[in-house]
């Protein structure tokens, strides 16, 4: 009777094991007899539900291991690759991708709160699945994931901080197939927008100005067409005056950050270049570099100095800056501070 009552309910079974935490709920073992006239004293019954049980531990304790193991800081983007024996310490440089996606999630509203307010990222799928996230508290977050069965259920299914289960998806907004986009660029990328727009606004520079800034290196039509998604210019309909304002204040900045992103990120990647042959003229040392190439190392170029220009102004901004024609004006002519501000940038 028991083993007829599972063919009968396998939609149940797949519920489960697509929720491991749904397994854990004793409340759901107790529906799970009654509806089938299975009663919970019988031996067959506590021992499936014991081997369930512990499946769904080890399947949840994986889950959180891979969301562990999959996250990376802003700061570890430029890294050289690491050799340890046979295996390799894969960094997001030397990762291509083939399609970028643009996803989001309902954030979690009190009663009082908008309960239309998404959270976006921005998912990248190649020889490895990658997500970029930009929070309040700790700006850019990065996550890279093998492309594995299991690493997918924490791709595409986003955690829950309530519950941790793995069982909400994240909706996709947009597909925009992407042709060897490299990790390295998309690097330089994400780097030179913390330069540019890092710090965090609830209404001006938020996760969806971020992705749609990222984005418009890749597509300016897509990233103009997000703009009427975004929740904040949703509110300003109500006013067409403030809408057409806000509108066209966003898709400036969009053409703006599409250019900075495309002008400057080719001249980051030849640091960060100049910055492994330092590295590995230190490393090697002149010995070892003799002996392989019979003649002495060449020394590395002089950087390149890159200026970066000042933040976009809002009109609610508390600190007042100066154009940016006269701040790159005066850069111009203190040729050793712009050098030194090249270097830190490195």
């Amino acid at each position: 009777m028991f083993v007829m009552a599972l063919i009968k309910i396998n939609s149940y079974l797949q519920h489960c094991f697509s929720s491991p935490q749904l397994l854990r709920k004793p409340w759901f073992w107790n529906f799970f007899s009654l509806t089938n006239g299975i009663s919970k004293d019988g031996d067959v019954f506590r021992d499936v539900k014991r081997i369930l049980e512990q499946r769904a531990q080890t399947k949840m304790l994986q889950f959180r291991q891979i969301y562990g193991r999959a996250h990376l800081r802003l700061s570890s983007l430029y890294v050289q690759t690491l050799k340890k024996k046979k295996n390799k310490k894969l960094e997001l440089n030397s990762e291509t991708f083939r399609t970028a996606l643009i996803g989001y999630r309902e954030l979690e509203r009190g009663p009082r709160q908008v309960p239309t307010a998404k959270h976006w990222c921005l998912n990248f799928i190649g020889t490895k699945l990658l997500r970029v996230e930009f929070f309040s508290d700790s700006g850019v977050v990065i996550f890279l994931f093998e492309n594995s069965r299991e690493s997918r259920r924490v791709f595409w299914y986003h955690w829950n901080d309530s519950r941790g289960d793995f069982t909400k998806r994240w909706k996709v907004f947009s597909l925009k197939p992407i042709i060897n986009l490299s990790g390295k660029e998309i690097g330089s990328w994400l780097y030179l927008w913390r330069q540019y727009h890092g710090q965090y606004h609830p209404l001006q520079n938020n996760c969806q100005h971020f992705v749609r800034d990222i984005i418009s290196a890749i597509d300016e039509k897509v990233a103009n067409q997000l703009i009427s998604l975004m929740d904040h210019h949703s509110v300003t309909a109500l006013l067409p005056p403030l809408f057409y304002s806000d509108y066209w204040d966003e898709k400036m900045r969009t053409r703006e950050i599409r250019n900075f992103l495309l002008s400057k990120g080719p001249v980051v990647l030849r640091l960060w270049k100049q910055k492994d042959a330092e590295q590995d003229h230190k490393s090697n040392g002149p010995s070892t570099a003799r002996s392989q190439l019979g003649a002495e190392p060449i020394a590395p170029s002089k950087p390149e100095p890159m200026t970066l220009p000042l933040p976009l102004e809002r009109n609610n901004s508390s600190v007042q800056h100066k154009s940016n024609s006269d701040y790159v004006y005066s850069l111009l002519f203190q040729k050793k501070d712009l050098e030194k501000t090249a270097i830190t940038l490195l």
